[in-house]
């Protein structure tokens, strides 16, 4: 009788420990296999096709597969690693979210779209991408770090040009070694005036020119904080739609490239497409190629402070910038915003002190 007892618990525990997967159906064509629970997509997975399989471990996509729908692996809590495939160009809403045992992704250079899809991930450290993708709504959990890899085209020995554009998030380029450019059309050239703000950002939907002396490699980091430069006065546009942009015959669409010309803008031929968040100039004209008038950064714009000419013992007067010492007049060099103080050790009276901006 125990015999017989001991039996039927363990035929409960094995009908217990198989049940798990009894409700699990792979999509047609897709692989699954137990031993190391590694699941293989070989075609775009439907809404909601793996929603909660807390079985799946690891994620295989094969290279056919373009778009991952919404909710597709929805609440996975013990999806560890992901490898994408090269055809991936969408990830849809919720496709990942809650996915709490992902600590690291790198999307492929095909990805165009992503939509909310890895909120709720909520150990996801590091996240790389390799293309420029629309990225809509919260996409990654705020503590993750999200850096995006672009080839910028070689220019002269030691620099590497691109133009950038995204139309929904910020990104900061890195502090040293990468300029940041807009770009005002005058007749058939580019002036280009640096962006010289510390904070180093693009902030969405501006277009700019970047300049490397790093490497053809442009790594931009996401960031939630818009910049302190300004944007005004540029004549870069950026492409918005999801379609993309289709240039007209006659073209008037010019894109950053490298070619027999050097490194500029030349037009884009009749009937080519531009994708979403490539950045572009409009010029209604027949040239092929629009170059730079000047690749020099701005000069910040400075100030002086001075007596009037004439002025009275003068030598009794002097002048501090913010919280520095107090020295002879004239002050130079001084700085947008600068608190200034002027103090007389003279003999003389003074009944006021006047400011009156040098024409």
């Amino acid at each position: 009788m125990k015999t017989k007892k001991l039996l039927s618990i363990l035929a409960l525990l094995c009908i217990t420990a198989s049940s798990a997967w009894a409700d699990f159906t792979p999509q047609t064509g897709d692989e699954w296999n137990s031993d190391t629970k590694t699941l293989t997509v070989n075609s775009d997975p439907k809404a909601s096709a793996y929603r909660n399989k807390t079985e799946i471990e690891h994620l295989i996509f094969a290279n056919a597969v373009t778009t991952i729908n919404n909710q597709a692996f929805m609440g996975c809590t013990n999806l560890a690693s992901i490898t994408f495939g090269s055809g991936l160009t969408t990830i849809n809403a919720y496709a990942f979210q809650g996915c709490t045992n992902l600590t690291t992704v790198t999307l492929p250079a095909s990805v165009t779209a992503i939509v909310g899809s890895f909120n709720g991930c909520t150990n996801l450290a590091t996240v790389t991408l390799n293309s420029n993708p629309s990225i809509v709504g919260t996409a990654f959990p705020s503590g993750a770090t999200v850096t995006m890899n672009l080839t910028a085209h070689e220019g002269e020995t030691g620099e590497y040009w691109m133009t950038f554009y995204n139309k929904y998030q910020n990104f900061q380029v890195p502090t040293t070694g990468t300029q940041i450019f807009k770009a005002a059309l005058s007749g058939t050239s580019l002036k280009l005036t640096e962006l010289t703000a510390e904070d180093k950002t693009v902030t969405k939907d501006n277009a700019v020119i970047l300049k490397s002396t790093t490497g053809s490699t442009i790594s931009l980091t996401l960031t939630t904080t818009a910049s302190s430069n300004d944007f005004s006065s540029n004549s870069l546009l950026g492409v918005s739609a999801a379609a993309g942009l289709t240039a007209p015959d006659p073209s008037t669409i010019y894109v950053l490239n490298n070619g027999s010309q050097g490194v500029g803008f030349y037009k884009l031929a009749g009937g080519n497409t531009l994708e979403a968040n490539e950045a572009y100039l409009t010029y209604d004209g027949s040239e092929e190629f629009l170059g730079f008038s000047s690749s020099e950064p701005a000069e910040p714009a400075t100030y002086t402070v001075s007596l009037k000419e004439g002025t009275e013992d003068a030598t009794s007067w002097q002048g501090k910038a913010g919280t520095g010492d107090y020295q002879e007049l004239p002050l130079t060099g001084l700085e947008a915003g600068t608190a200034v103080s002027v103090k007389y050790s003279g003999t003389k009276k003074v009944k006021s002190v006047k400011a009156k901006k040098k024409q």
